[in-house]
């Protein structure tokens, strides 16, 4: 067909290539060939065509060339890149894509995602839908997939729903990582810890408790040079101690193991017995702890022992960070249908590049003065999980230069 026919063509039926526009636009099939591949003879009949098929025209020239772009550039990607069309079939992947899933980029093109997917995952998936029609994208969402041979491989998948200007959606973008390898190296470094931390416990438990014998004087009298080196040994051996508890605690969480006994009980009870036994260690550091505001008689439905670790957790923690002769304030009160305990200290506040992930396990806060830190960043992932597991909630205020307050909350018990 020749440049003239289709300027007559495009004159006599524009609704035929206002409709052909359309379709090209929302990614559908269309009759017209030319409207996708001759834009030179749409740009020589400009003059014939309304001024709003002209921009649809150039427009729809330009998304070419962005998808062109979007194509060769994903060719090049080491990771899986694929593009969906609105009913969730594949219009384009590249060879990494297809070849995670066992298939060649011919062979994955027109197929639905859900082929790739692994059955069983129905949680998952309505939460990335409901991501999707809420922000129009869904980021990190570990997915099972599945190979053509029907084994199956966990993946980062990270999607974004593609709009023109008006908003109007076209397709979808998706980018996929097989995390098998990182996987299998987390299981191994877990396993690794969790032996190491089963075998270590006993003897080091030995060891602490008869260094305690010795410095009790059940050997006899010490002189005081040894006294002071059994001292250092004994301090480090509980400190050891308390680090693979940490560990072991954190295999139960990660297991689902850890075992709650709750019992209704006065909240205050607890709140005093934990301040005094932070007293020993506070001395070290020369810092008081101190009941600011308590409140009486309100109770509580919790595991003693385990509201207790996470007294002792966030108190360390205020202790490690005040300043000598600092002071840290532990306030009683009720916040809304809650009981709240917060505890507050006067350091260094807390920077902004580790706020977000504060209760991650492993992440400590760097200092320029870390004389007194220590730990390996388990307590406060610790924490949140036993105070979530009492249906209650924890979190912190902090200020740069001013000091920190975490606190918790659980549900009264009336």
């Amino acid at each position: 067909m020749t440049s003239n026919s289709n300027a007559i063509f495009i004159v006599d039926d524009r609704s035929r290539v206002r409709d052909a526009l359309e379709k090209m636009l929302s990614g559908q099939d269309y009759d017209l060939a030319f409207a996708r591949d001759d834009f030179e003879t749409l740009e020589k009949a400009s003059e014939l065509i309304p001024i709003d098929l002209r921009h649809e025209a150039v427009k729809c020239k330009q998304a070419e060339e962005e998808i062109k772009k979007f194509k060769t550039i994903s060719d090049n990607a080491n990771y899986g890149v694929a593009m969906l069309d609105l009913d969730g079939r594949i219009t384009y992947a590249n060879e990494h894509y297809a070849a995670m899933h066992g298939y060649s980029s011919e062979e994955v093109v027109g197929k639905a995602l859900n082929i790739f997917l692994d059955d069983g995952q129905l949680e998952e998936i309505e939460q990335i839908n409901r991501e999707l029609e809420e922000n129009g994208s869904y980021s990190s969402q570990e997915i099972r997939h599945k190979r053509k041979n029907g084994s199956v491989f966990p993946a980062l998948t990270n999607g974004l729903i593609i709009k023109d200007e008006k908003g109007k959606p076209l397709f979808m973008s998706l980018t996929t990582v097989d995390i098998t390898e990182s996987k299998r190296a987390e299981i191994m470094k877990d396993e690794f810890i969790s032996t190491a931390s089963h075998e270590l416990r006993t003897p080091v438990t030995s060891i602490h408790a008869s260094l305690g014998l010795v410095l009790g004087g059940v050997a006899g009298e010490l002189p005081e040079p040894a006294k002071k080196l059994l001292n250092i040994a004994y301090s480090n051996s509980e400190r050891l101690i308390n680090l693979i508890n940490d560990v072991l605690d954190m295999e139960k969480l990660d297991l689902n193991k850890m075992e709650l006994r709750p019992e209704p009980m006065e909240l205050m009870p607890l709140v005093e017995q934990a301040l005094e036994d932070s007293v020993v260690y506070a001395m070290q550091f020369e810092v008081s702890v101190v009941l600011k505001v308590a409140l009486s008689g309100v109770k509580v439905n919790v595991d003693s022992d385990r509201i207790m670790q996470v007294f002792a957790n966030l108190l360390s923690n205020a202790v490690k960070f005040s300043p000598s002769n600092g002071i840290v304030e532990v306030t009683v009160s009720r916040h809304e249908k809650a009981v709240r305990v917060a505890i507050t200290d006067h350091g260094p506040g807390i920077p902004d590049e580790f706020r977000d992930n504060i209760f991650q396990r492993y992440v400590q806060a760097n200092y320029s003065n870390n004389r007194r830190k220590g730990g390996i960043g388990l307590g406060l992932s610790i924490a949140k999980a036993i105070v979530e597991k009492h249906n209650g909630q924890i979190d912190f205020d902090t200020e740069v230069g001013v000091g920190s307050t975490f606190y918790f909350d659980l549900p009264e018990w009336y």
